[in-house]
This record gives structure tokens, sequence and C-alpha cells, in this order.
């Protein structure tokens, strides 16, 4: 994938469940996708926060390619976590391709334009001369695709996760 968006994927929340398994969310390869665990802690207030302040905390477990997310404290059933991931855009070349509602419209119209040339001036796609043709129109495209990709490159929210055990200094002096 050439192009990643911020995508924020809901977890139900199970009663004195501490583990939640995240195969059933195909597009998530790698623990490093997710940056975040947010929640809203109370219903009466609509402002979100990290899940792992105030005592609680989450991490991800990776074992031989599948995710696992760990919370501590269990939340209740009627909570819901929401994962702040970075998801791949799928190709737009296919009738049946859509693009994210979060993507950016210029972004999506120059990267289809880059799949369209890249379509034409594939080997056996019409003689030498018009291949050469879209080959240097896709070499001038480059730069401004380049900067589009910048230009909208997903930011998303960094939440630190709290770890169970926080390691404790040492202090050697204290045991005098």
């Amino acid at each position: 994938a050439r192009y990643w968006y911020v995508e924020r994927v809901p977890l139900v929340g199970v009663a004195d469940q501490e583990e939640y398994d995240l195969s059933v969310i195909p597009f998530l390869r790698d623990a490093e996708q997710i940056h975040d665990v947010r929640w809203y802690p109370t219903s009466g207030i609509d402002v979100d926060e990290s899940f792992g302040v105030a005592g609680r905390w989450w991490r991800v477990r990776e074992d031989v390619g599948v995710l696992t997310l760990q919370i501590k404290p269990a939340i209740a059933a009627t909570q819901t976590l929401y994962l702040e991931t970075t998801r791949p855009m799928p190709s737009l070349y296919t009738d049946a391709s859509a693009a994210p509602p979060v993507a950016s419209e210029e972004l999506v119209a120059a990267l289809a334009y880059d799949e369209v040339l890249a379509y034409l001036s594939a080997p056996g796609r019409g003689t030498l001369d018009s291949r050469n043709k879209w080959r240097e129109a896709r070499a001038v495209h480059a730069s401004e695709l380049h900067r589009l990709l910048v230009k909208h490159r997903p930011k998303p929210r960094q939440g630190s996760p709290k770890l169970p055990w926080p390691p404790v200094v040492p202090s050697p002096w204290s045991a005098r």
C-alpha cells in the first residue's frame, strides 16, 4: 500500500474480559499499526481520552502473527474501546473500488491517475511508443504525487500504553 490513513475501530466490551482478539480486524498485521486505545469514560461527557491513564493500561501482544489487546482493568459490557490504527488504502483501479471517507479528494484523484498511468505503461499494453509516453507522463506526475502523499500523511494520536508493572528504580541507599 502506498497510502495509509487513520481509522478508529470500535471494540465492544465484554464483562470481566481483559484480552481481546484482534485477528477479526483483517487489515491489522502488525502491532505498530495500533497507536492508541481511546474510550469515553462517562456517558454524559462527549470527550474521549486515552485508556492508558489513571491506573489503567493497555498493550498489544503478538503471538505468531495473532494480535491480542490486553487491558487492565476490564471494562463493562456497556462500554466501548476505540483502537486508533493506521490502515492501508485499497487499490482504486477496479469498478468496485472506493476511497475511505477520510481520504483527501485531491490525493485520491492523484493516486487513481497514477494507477491508470501504471496500467497503461505496463508491458503488453499498446505500442512501445504509447507506453513510453505514458511512462513519461507518470514520471512527470511523480513529484506532485509525492507532495500530496507528504501533505496528507496520517497523523494518529499517540497514546502511551501504561504497562502493568512499572519498572522500579533500585535505591540501595534507602536500605540502611
